[in-house]
């Protein structure tokens, strides 16, 4: 009786282990995609065309749908989508900006150049 009661309680501690191995692993995944999805709806997104484009200062002149102008600075950390460099980015070109405000200033998170309608 004694050893049955020993065996019960290693597999009883054995699985309390693994479920708390499965809990602890769930909650690391649940805060790195809470943490990814911070990212994105912290900045607000911009859209309208390049006025112009100054890759020496790393600033982006938008014009927004709504007819505002905009600066918008890039940073080394500013992720681009549809090119691989700033210098890419030309003059009338669409662009989607996800900026988040700092300072006043428009710092861009993340810059996605539209594809050109028509032939």
């Amino acid at each position: 009786m004694h050893r049955l009661t020993a065996l019960i309680y290693q597999k009883r501690r054995a699985w309390v282990i693994v479920l708390y191995l499965a809990l602890l692993f769930s909650f690391m995944l649940f805060s790195v995609q809470q943490a990814g999805a911070a990212d994105q709806s912290d900045s607000v997104p911009l859209v309208g065309e390049v006025l112009k484009n100054f890759p020496d200062k790393g600033r982006l002149l938008i014009k927004s749908v709504d007819g505002a102008r905009q600066e918008v600075i890039i940073s080394r950390d500013t992720e681009l989508k549809g090119v691989l460099l700033l210098e890419e980015i030309k003059e009338r070109q669409r662009v989607k900006v996800w900026y988040e405000r700092i300072d006043g200033a428009l710092q861009a998170v993340k810059i996605e150049v539209m594809a050109a309608l028509g032939c």
